[in-house]
């Protein structure tokens, strides 16, 4: 059965996500460091999310256990979200 349920991300801790932000601090001549804490700081929980996360989600939404959640999004975005 296919699953029409999407996980939303926002800001996760990946390789990409560190290059991105590496190559940012390199642009605006910052610490990496600074550019980390600038991504975290609107986030409530204080942190960005750890990939396994995320991937709990899918898992769940892939199971049998999730055969009756359908055309939903579900937002991983630590209590920050976009209006």
């Amino acid at each position: 059965m296919a699953c029409s349920s999407t996980p939303c991300y926002r800001t996760f801790d990946t390789a990409r996500a560190t290059e991105l932000a590496s190559m940012r601090a390199e642009r605006e001549k910052l610490p990496l460091e600074a550019i980390m804490k600038q991504r975290v700081a609107g986030i409530p929980l204080g942190r960005s999310g750890d990939p396994r996360e995320m991937a709990a989600v899918v898992a769940f939404l892939a199971s049998d256990r999730a055969s009756f959640v359908t055309g939903t999004a579900i937002k991983l975005t630590a209590a920050r979200s976009r209006a």
